[in-house]
């Protein structure tokens, strides 16, 4: 008998067991995946929100110093115009910085913090709401607060994406928990602690007199200390000044010090009636200058005085006043830090371009500019293209250069004129006047273009092959840019 032969049967597809076991890894996979995902689109989100925040204080910071300045230059003038820009800016002034309690600290800039997950942050006071828009951000600054030096102390941002950060400056009662990946924490020496940027940052230079320090170091001055502090007038940027030698006189005591990272010098102090060498004696008048001045940078007057008090009675102290040594240079004083800080001025400078009309540069093109029928110089396109001519804003200025500059006049303008002749082989030379103005103009509307200077030019004559723009930033460094065709 024959038995029946199976043919094998093929098989097109998954069993049900199959199907569930990939399932269920699936699943697992799934359940690992997915708040990974989660977490790292969360983790960008707060990150870009930092950045962003980043942004509106760096803006918050440069409009106020702008504010500052023009507060200071209606104190010296004695006029009324600017005299309230800060509170006009910013509302509600204050010394004060409000308590913030909890969150995690997102990073850590120079002397502030940028916190996450805060609770129920603190309200501030804000008169201006164009800080996110001027930094170019979509989120909202809900929040701020500053000083009467126009020191933003703390801002409250939320990003478009309902991201809040908190922005406290150094000095605040804020308390935190490291929660963060990203957190760069730099520790704030105690008093008597020189650990942040003082003795074991780079030792001590001239005595008493503490120097170096670690990139973002801070310093604290105790009860008979003191600090100086140098920072940028508009960025309040201190890079520039760090790190450089400066020369202290107080009485018959001669120092020499070096900035540490943050531009800060820790100086010890003594009473008068028991004056240390090597410190600064109290009472006493105090000067300071540099050894090399920053690049593109006003220079210290030797007139720069400062006036210390020591009191016996609790070895205590208080900066009194500082002299106005002609230069207008702005100074604050915050006595809860002991620190004296000096806002150094950039050097204004009228910029020269000469480029062909394809925009690359040329070298040799010679400026000559008079006032009146005064020659001033002649000035000289370098392989760039350019060429500097340093600006003297007023009088008390100390630009440290002895060649020829100009000047913006008293209350309203100067007039100079300027001929071009163009470089050998081409042509296009031009001749015009222009004015030089320093104090606020336009008087209407406000706000009055008061930074720096700014540039006009009128009775515009040019040869064929040539053209010529004018970029007037109303800032520090205005342009006259020159074409000139070849022959």
């Amino acid at each position: 008998m024959t038995g029946l032969k199976r043919t094998p049967r093929s098989r097109g597809g998954f069993t049900l067991v199959e199907l569930i076991v990939v399932l269920v890894i699936l699943g697992v996979l799934a359940a690992f995946a997915v708040p990974a995902l989660t977490g790292y689109i969360d983790s960008a989100k707060e990150k870009q929100a930092v950045s962003e925040t980043q942004a509106c204080v760096m803006t918050a910071t440069r409009q106020g110093a702008q504010n500052y300045a023009l507060v200071q230059n209606a104190s010296i003038t004695g006029k009324s115009d600017g005299a309230d820009a800060l509170t006009s800016w910013a509302g509600t002034l204050t010394n004060e910085v409000p308590t913030v309690t909890g969150g995690d600290v997102a990073l850590t800039e120079g002397s502030g913090q940028y916190l996450l997950h805060v609770n129920n942050p603190p309200a501030g006071s804000i008169a201006t709401t164009t800080i996110a828009a001027d930094a170019g951000v979509k989120g909202t600054v809900q929040w701020m607060t500053c000083n009467a030096s126009g020191q933003v102390l703390y801002l409250v941002y939320t990003s478009a994406d309902g991201i809040q950060v908190v922005y406290t400056n150094a000095g605040t009662t804020a308390s935190v928990n490291i929660g963060s990946d990203e957190a760069v924490v730099v520790p704030t020496p105690k008093k008597d602690d020189h650990s942040g940027g003082g003795e074991t940052g780079g030792g001590s230079t001239g005595g008493g007199i503490s120097g170096g320090g670690t990139t973002g170091s801070t310093v604290t001055a105790n009860e008979k200390q003191f600090i100086i502090h140098l920072q940028d007038i508009e960025t309040k940027n201190s890079a520039p000044f760090a790190n450089r030698k400066y020369h202290i006189q107080s009485g018959d005591n001669s120092i020499d010090v070096t900035s540490n990272e943050n531009g800060d010098i820790l100086l010890d102090i003594s009473p008068k009636e028991h004056p240390r060498p090597n410190t600064v004696i109290g009472d006493t008048l105090t000067t300071i200058t540099e050894a090399e001045v920053p690049n593109g940078y006003q220079v210290i007057p030797s007139s720069t005085k400062i006036y210390i008090n020591v009191f016996n009675e609790g070895d205590d102290y208080h900066l009194n006043s500082i002299q106005n040594n002609g230069n207008d240079n702005p100074f604050a004083i915050d006595m809860d830090k002991r620190q004296l800080t000096i806002m150094r001025f950039p050097v204004a400078k009228l910029n020269l371009r000469v480029t062909d009309p394809d925009e690359n540069p040329l070298s040799g093109a010679t400026f000559a500019i008079k006032d009146g029928p005064t020659l001033v110089g002649e000035f000289t396109s370098d392989s760039k293209g350019e060429y500097s001519i340093p600006v003297k804003l007023h009088e008390g200025d100390n630009i440290g250069y002895s060649a020829a500059y100009l000047t913006t006049g008293d209350q309203n303008h100067k007039t100079y004129d300027i001929t071009e002749t163009p470089p050998a082989g081409y042509k296009g030379d031009f001749t015009c006047s222009f004015h030089l103005y320093y104090k606020a103009y336009p008087s209407d509307p406000t706000p009055h273009y008061t930074t720096w200077f700014r540039i006009d030019a009128f009775g515009f004559k040019q040869e064929e092959g040539g053209s010529y723009s004018l970029v007037n930033t109303v800032g520090e460094q205005d342009t006259f840019h020159v074409t000139n065709s070849k022959l």
